[in-house]
């Protein structure tokens, strides 16, 4: 299986919780753009932001980084 990218995890994860960036981006306490930056492979989130980021998803946060495939 192939090690899926942050931008595919992130976005796969929105798909599943059923919200928008901007609802994302609110719940996390950052922009939508920055959200779009991550999504678009842009850039990815600080360290300090995959705790928030695992958190609003309920996932490990291994599971963000690709050490870990979502079931």
């Amino acid at each position: 299986m192939k090690k899926q990218d942050f931008k595919d995890i992130c976005r796969e994860l929105l798909i599943e919780l059923g919200i928008s960036q901007q609802e994302f981006a609110k719940k996390i306490g950052t922009r939508q753009c920055t959200v779009s930056k991550w999504l678009n492979g842009v850039q990815e989130p600080r360290f300090f932001q995959l705790q928030n980021i695992a958190i609003a998803f309920d996932v490990d946060p291994s599971i963000l980084l690709g050490l870990e495939y979502l079931s």
